[in-house]
């Protein structure tokens, strides 16, 4: 009854913490979709989120000539 209780409650602990992270990538997502970084169009997340995710910025490289 114990093990089975403590499965049940971490289960749901599990659930509540996956359910976060998944609405955080969401937000993150939508926060690059909307949002360019510019000055008009700050991106919301903070900067060491944007780090840890590994998102960088990708720029167009100017033609040699």
């Amino acid at each position: 009854t114990v093990i089975f209780g403590s499965y049940l409650i971490a289960h749901g602990f599990f659930s509540v913490y996956a359910m976060c992270v998944d609405t955080l990538f969401l937000c993150f997502c939508e926060d690059l979709e909307r949002n360019d970084g510019s000055a008009e169009k700050p991106y919301f997340m903070s900067p060491e989120l944007h780090r840890i995710l590994g998102r960088q910025e990708w720029s167009p490289r100017k033609a040699n000539g």
